[in-house]
């Protein structure tokens, strides 16, 4: 897993929140948290405070193994169908529905054994944690009735 930080935070800041957050995961080595990490929607967040009313989310989510074809296929059409595009479940979702961001999507990310999938939206700092549970409530839709035909095809064609 791989966490980009940006902004006026220090190394004990961000070393303590991790530690903090990741303290379910057994961690051999906690000074090199970057080869244990992983985070969930339902971890707590790490929130800065700014001037400005925008905000930008990002959300890692673990991913297969470079090397994992059959998995990293299926997640080519996944991100594809969840968060790639106008036609994504995000985009029409948070974006066009609901009205709760500027711009939602979600990408693929890593180098050989460290990956990961990242949902992002641009949005106003308010919408932040209602954004997160329709991004974990559509997540288990998912899960649970799979993706309809129309959406996988146009995924498919598009990975």
């Amino acid at each position: 897993m791989l966490f980009i930080v940006a902004g006026n935070i220090t190394e004990k800041q961000i070393v303590k929140y991790l530690t903090q957050s990741l303290a379910h995961r057994k961690i051999k080595n906690k000074a090199n948290l970057r080869k244990e990490s992983k985070v969930f929607l339902n971890m707590p967040t790490l929130n800065f405070t700014h001037k400005a009313e925008q905000a930008y989310v990002s959300i890692f989510l673990s991913s297969a193994k470079r090397g994992d074809k059959k998995n990293n296929i299926i997640e080519s059409v996944f991100t594809n169908a969840f968060g790639n595009g106008m036609h994504s479940l995000l985009f029409e979702k948070v974006r066009e529905e609901l009205g709760l961001c500027y711009h939602i999507g979600m990408y693929q990310v890593g180098f050989e054994e460290l990956r990961s999938l990242v949902i992002y939206s641009q949005l106003n700092k308010k919408n932040i944690n209602v954004v997160r549970e329709v991004v974990a409530k559509t997540i288990e839709d998912i899960k649970k009735d799979g993706l309809d035909e129309r959406r996988l095809e146009v995924s498919k064609s598009n990975a």
